[in-house]
């Protein structure tokens, strides 16, 4: 899953970069002296920025991956912790049921946590 998102991250970013490049000719211009660089050096200057452009978005990419799935973790455990109540609430029957659950859940998440990382 995180590698199928990752590559999918990748060529967005990737053909997004493209388009930047090939769009309309608004390309930034470097000025030493007051004359723009041209011939060779403007090539290697465009295709440097090219290059750390494409790994500034990589990078943000990622971590607005890993953020994205964190949140996303925090909102299922959330609603899990939502339907708990609303079961206690609409069914006090379950109640010698739900019981022993909140009982292993808090195990579970007491083991999980003293885990050396």
């Amino acid at each position: 899953m995180i590698r199928k998102l990752a590559l999918f991250l990748v060529v967005v970013i990737l053909a997004y970069s493209a388009w930047v490049v090939f769009s309309a000719g608004h390309f930034p211009y470097v000025y030493i002296n007051g004359w723009p660089i041209d011939g060779p050096m403007d090539a290697i200057s465009g295709l440097f920025g090219f290059a750390i452009s494409v790994l500034v978005l990589l990078f943000v990419a990622i971590l607005l991956a890993l953020i994205f799935t964190g949140v996303g973790l925090l909102v299922l455990g959330s609603l899990a912790l939502v339907a708990l109540i609303l079961a206690a609430v609409a069914f006090p029957f379950l109640l010698p049921l739900l019981i022993p659950l909140l009982i292993i859940w808090i195990i579970c998440s007491i083991l999980r946590r003293t885990k050396p990382a």
